[in-house]
């Protein structure tokens, strides 16, 4: 049986999340923990949203070395002091994305208004986070339905299965779509 992490369908929805309407517009970036199946997941999908949009990859991602607050704002950090001008952060946690949203305000700029931020996993922090962070959100219950239905089938052969998870708008990407 699949693993949860590879339940839902990760790699479209990073495809999703670097694409405008939805947060980040012209100049995707991602900042990403050390390689797992989820974060390659992930950053494959970034990878073709912005091959898609015919937009640059080379030398735009991050590793950081661990899911922190800290960690992302280092990441950020390095992502504002490159040549390329910045206007979008993806980040793969929102741990992470909030840590980049620290280090955007600590540098006088907007969340939302100067550089857009998106993060995955829609935690409660990201509801209550000012602005809002933009998130993809895990289909938990779809997840835990597929799964008992699967424990349950015992003659049934175990089999990998894709949800979509969502992508939950709110101001922390405003940048992308004109707002």
């Amino acid at each position: 049986m699949s693993s949860p992490s590879r339940v839902p369908g990760w790699t479209s929805t990073a495809r999703r999340a670097a694409r405008p309407p939805y947060g980040i517009c012209t100049r995707p970036l991602l900042s990403w923990t050390k390689s797992s199946g989820l974060a390659e997941d992930r950053l494959s999908g970034w990878r073709a949203a912005c091959k898609e949009l015919r937009l640059p990859t080379g030398g735009l991602t991050v590793r950081c070395r661990q899911d922190s607050t800290d960690e992302g704002a280092r990441g950020a950090a390095r992502l504002l002091d490159a040549d390329q001008p910045v206007d979008a952060i993806v980040a793969i946690s929102d741990v992470l994305a909030l840590g980049a949203m620290r280090e955007i305000e600590r540098r006088g700029l907007a969340v939302g208004v100067d550089v857009a931020v998106t993060g995955f996993d829609d935690s409660p922090l990201a509801r209550v986070v000012v602005p809002g962070l933009t998130s993809v959100s895990q289909p938990l219950d779809e997840i835990a339905a597929a799964l008992v239905r699967q424990l349950c089938d015992a003659e049934q052969a175990p089999r990998e299965l894709l949800l979509e998870p969502g992508l939950v708008v709110r101001g922390s990407s405003l940048v992308a779509d004109g707002n």
